[in-house]
């Protein structure tokens, strides 16, 4: 993992098709990535977490308009039954999940992850208020963003893989295993599998 954290960097370093703030922000974005990865892997190795059985879990899968929005975020209020990750979770998972009955603790991280989420705006002017037509950004609510999703289970390193492949698969020199021109391995397909699983045992526990 390291040497590929390495040749990472390099690849971003070296890119001629990415801009100046192109490669500022992946490295930003990849440095979040790292760090809630290390922080939550530390959290998912505690003896009482790696003792936990994930009950009863529920996946919604649908097509696109089809409603699982709006069941997903029905299921999320009843904080009885189900558990979920609302938006803060997603940008702010560290330094430890807040359990969804500690309203204080849930308010202050709402607040911490719409600090986050306003800087963006500095960056991206008009982005967000794009993207509330199909999601509300609400910190407090459920939320069903895959780019937040991977920042706040640690993992959103696929997509700039993706900027960056037609110069990685390129590359003269690879190294076995590393650089040899693939984007998602059997390894990290088992890896991101056991990550997830690892994932809900921490957010049940």
């Amino acid at each position: 993992l390291s040497k590929r954290v390495e040749e990472f960097y390099t690849d971003i370093q070296n890119s001629q098709s990415l801009t100046y703030m192109g490669k500022v922000l992946l490295y930003a974005t990849s440095y979040m990535s790292l760090t809630n990865h290390y922080g939550l892997l530390t959290l998912g190795m505690k003896e009482e977490v790696q003792r936990q059985t994930v009950e009863a879990p529920v996946f919604i899968a649908s097509l696109p308009r089809t409603g699982s929005t709006i069941l997903h975020r029905t299921m999320s209020l009843d904080t009885t039954r189900f558990r979920n990750f609302d938006l803060a979770d997603m940008v702010v998972p560290l330094p430890k999940p807040i359990p969804r009955w500690d309203k204080e603790g849930r308010h202050e991280k709402a607040k911490e992850a719409d600090g986050l989420i306003n800087s963006i705006k500095l960056i991206y002017p008009g982005q967000l208020e794009c993207l509330e037509t199909m999601h509300g950004f609400r910190p407090s609510e459920a939320d069903e963003d895959l780019g937040w999703y991977d920042t706040g289970l640690g993992h959103p390193y696929m997509d700039p893989l993706m900027k960056l492949y037609p110069e990685y698969r390129q590359k003269e020199e690879k190294v076995q295993g590393v650089s040899d021109g693939t984007i998602e391995s059997k390894e990290v397909a088992r890896y991101r599998y056991a990550w997830l699983a690892m994932i809900m045992k921490i957010y049940q526990y």
